[in-house]
């Protein structure tokens, strides 16, 4: 409060004008004192953030990285953590007792292990076992064609499987080897603790060797124990591996075979039916 410049609080008057000038000062400070208020008041309901027209897509991106870096840390983790690595040394056992790679040093891919490197199938070991064991040379495309079946086809029916059909003796025995193959690569992967690979299963051989022969369709299923789409996924697997063993088998007569394989059964609906994966 500012007072008048001739001090005299005995007079009426001055008194009056010093009343007055308080009073004005209350006003004003009671006016400061609301407009802060409703400042501060709005300040804390809205905050500038809010305002942001993209608010809702940094939200969005803000918890994507949240959840990609505990993905990234896990992944880590995972890495860096033992399970992981003792896994890796046991595959590489695997693949250094049967030939694939020279531990070195320098570790290193030898001439087996850069074929196997080139299949590309839920089985590829075992596969890479069969084609270096020659269990596929030396035969003709129908004979390879159920030779390859037992790698793509699984019986999926809780009745037991009918006893398989070969086309030839040879083939039969052919079968048997890859059977022990199997078995004796399983042997391997238990003692060492890793994930067995899925057995080879010659209930298909039949039904392969009979379409790559050029029989219609209806006649290789009528004995089959097969629905018309479990037999075209079946038929382009096989289609897929000959087409690989067209490009990987160490024999040219069997690489020309494979390829001869694929080219016949590629027809009809195996050539013309997309099919979803199995259910």
């Amino acid at each position: 409060v500012r007072l008048p410049a001739a001090y005299n609080p005995n007079r009426a008057d001055y008194r009056k004008e010093i009343a007055r000038a308080i009073g004005r000062a209350r006003l004003d400070a009671g006016r400061n004192d609301r407009q802060r208020g409703a400042h501060a008041a709005v300040s804390d309901a809205v905050h500038p953030v809010e305002l942001d027209p993209d608010l809702r897509e940094r939200m969005r991106a803000a918890g994507q990285y949240e959840r990609h870096t505990r993905d990234v840390e896990q992944l880590a983790a995972r890495i860096e953590g033992p399970s992981l690595a003792k896994d890796f040394d046991r595959v590489l056992d695997v693949l250094e007792r049967r030939g694939y790679v020279d531990v070195g040093p320098p570790w290193a891919l030898t001439e087996r292990g850069r074929v196997l490197a080139r299949v590309f199938h839920e089985s590829d070991l075992l596969v890479a076992e069969c084609l270096h064991c020659g269990l596929f040379d030396g035969v003709d495309a129908g004979a390879l064609a159920a030779l390859l079946s037992t790698f793509v086809y699984e019986h999926r029916s809780p009745d037991p499987p009918p006893p398989p059909w070969f086309p030839s003796a040879d083939v039969r025995q052919r079968w048997r080897r890859i059977e022990a193959t199997s078995e004796d690569l399983e042997a391997d992967e238990r003692s060492l603790g890793l994930g067995t690979h899925r057995p080879p299963d010659p209930g298909f051989a039949a039904a392969a060797h009979g379409w790559v022969a050029g029989e219609d369709l209806a006649d290789v299923v009528a004995n089959e124990e097969l629905t018309g789409g479990d037999f075209v996924r079946t038929m382009k697997q096989l289609v897929d591996l000959a087409r690989q063993l067209a490009l990987v088998a160490p024999e040219q007569s069997t690489r020309r075979h494979a390829a001869e394989v694929a080219e016949r059964a590629f027809r009809g609906v195996v050539a013309d039916v997309p099919v979803a994966p199995p259910a």
